[in-house]
């Protein structure tokens, strides 16, 4: 059974939640990889600051950064002539654009220009601003976003930096946007969108800036979610992690859900002022999340856990301030900090952050086989771990960049890896099952991820299929396994050496 929203259907429909308000509850049986919806992103998204430069503020299209810096992309932004401030991939999408929201903001960007907004109160604009429009599906949309809890006597009470923030940008807000709204209704605009919003993406998990979507932010949290968001194509889509039956609430994560109990407890409170007391959160620190080696440390050992993990943390935060060439000697001073404690293990976080920010950083200085073999212990001892669902998006993400960096440093790359023996391999036997797996599951992904796992293996399995050679058998998966123990050996190698 279908539910309609405006244009959009969906396998859930809103109900009372007790006391988390209102949640989504499936109205059939949504299976693992299905959809539960998928509608249009447009009600407010906008990119955060340092992706106007090279983001599509229509399409989201993107040149090439982060985690797929290595992708080859035919495309040259322009600038709105008016603001100068956002870009477009073509004309097309500028008219688009205009008509859907830029016409309303562009003289004040322009006015403001060369500041730029905050990415709130970019957000916010587009709210005020499309308070006066004749659109059902606007009007409907505006009315859910209404509705959605702001806490901002909570924010008042509790964090009072926050709140002289939120009241400032409101100001400012007003006095820029003309808007007839009082100054303690902006507020509140603005508290609803730092609690409610999402961190909007590229289909492989960049952060692009934020979104909301107020059918979207009904759905409630919990550290054992039953789906995950997505965007990909200006869509945002929810699709099940698993099984979710009939009258069966939609549980997403707001936050790493990977993480220690007191660190997500802390998380949660903090920034949406709730306890959460899911499934995963009922075994406080006896969960896998929490585990040390061994189980059951010392007093003294408890002490220098701590010291390590307090300099990781600082040292992981100003990595993300720094340039790549810093980042990775931070990022790697951090793994070191907790690797040389013997006790910490590489899927408690934030280890496993600190690797993924590392492979990043080192994707951007261009070091592929320093990511490769990150991104290798990645693949084989950590997201088994951290993602055990038979498919998950991050999982699938990771996967993917790992199979383009065996693609990578076995061709256009070849001269970085070193030349020893210990470190050759065949690279289809290295990147066969990985992207068999991807073929197989691509079903479960957004439309331009699909397409992206579909070239990429179609491109893999094409020489094969002209010689008739059946790579699914056992003898191939024999003749595939001497590549796997070099593979081994490399990923025993790196956690020795980096940690």
């Amino acid at each position: 059974m279908m539910a309609s929203f405006g244009d959009v259907n969906a396998s859930v429909v809103p109900r009372p939640a007790g006391d988390a308000g209102r949640g989504l509850f499936a109205t059939s049986t949504i299976n693992m990889g299905k959809e539960v919806f998928s509608m249009p992103a447009t009600f407010s998204t906008v990119l955060s600051t340092e992706r106007l430069s090279d983001v599509c503020s229509n399409c989201f299209a993107n040149l090439p950064f982060g985690v797929n810096v290595m992708a080859s992309v035919d495309m040259k932004l322009r600038a709105c002539s008016g603001c100068k401030v956002v870009k477009y991939c073509d004309e097309k999408c500028q008219s688009a654009n205009w008509k859907l929201i830029h016409k309303h903001e562009c003289a004040i960007y322009k006015k403001l220009y060369p500041k730029i907004l905050p990415v709130n109160s970019r957000a916010v604009l587009r709210i005020v601003k499309l308070r006066n429009s004749n659109e059902e599906h606007v009007k409907s949309d505006l009315t859910m976003f209404l509705s959605l809890r702001s806490h901002l006597n909570e924010i008042t009470n509790s964090n009072q930096e926050q709140y002289e923030r939120i009241m400032l940008s409101a100001k400012a807000e007003k006095e820029y946007s003309g808007s007839d709204l009082d100054i303690e209704t902006i507020a509140e605009y603005l508290a609803r969108i730092e609690v409610n919003s999402f961190t909007f993406t590229t289909a492989f998990g960049d952060p692009l800036g934020l979104c909301i979507q107020p059918f979207a932010c009904y759905m409630n949290h919990s550290c054992e979610p039953n789906a995950v968001v997505g965007f990909d194509e200006g869509l945002i889509t929810v699709k099940a992690l698993c099984k979710i039956k009939p009258d069966e609430q939609v549980f997403i994560s707001y936050i790493d859900n990977t993480y220690p109990f007191e660190v997500r407890q802390k998380q949660l409170a903090e920034r949406y002022f709730f306890t959460c007391k899911c499934s995963k959160c009922a075994q406080g620190t006896t969960a896998r999340e929490d585990h040390f080696i061994p189980s059951n440390p010392s007093s003294d050992e408890i002490e220098t856990l701590k010291k390590a993990e307090k300099q990781a943390r600082e040292l992981l935060t100003a990595a993300r301030g720094s340039k790549a060439e810093s980042a990775v000697k931070q990022l790697k001073s951090a793994m070191k900090a907790l690797h040389d404690t013997k006790m910490w293990p590489i899927t408690r976080q934030p280890y496993p952050e600190i690797r993924s920010e590392l492979i990043v950083s080192l994707l951007e200085i261009e070091d592929f086989w320093s990511a490769f073999r990150h991104g290798l212990v990645r693949y084989l001892s950590v997201d088994p771990v951290l993602y055990p669902h038979e498919w998950h998006p991050i999982r699938t993400n990771h996967e993917f960049v790992f199979s383009q960096l065996v693609i990578a440093i076995t061709g256009e790359h070849s001269s970085k890896i070193p030349k020893e023996s210990k470190y050759e391999f065949d690279p289809v036997s290295a990147v066969y099952p990985i992207l068999t797996k991807l073929d197989k599951n691509q079903k479960y992904e957004t439309p331009g991820f699909a397409r992206s796992i579909k070239a990429e293996y179609d491109a893999l399995m094409a020489p094969v299929r002209e010689i008739g050679y059946d790579a699914s058998t056992a003898s191939a998966a024999q003749a595939m396994s001497p590549a796997w123990k070099v593979l081994d050996n490399i990923a025993e190698e790196t956690l020795e050496i980096d940690g």
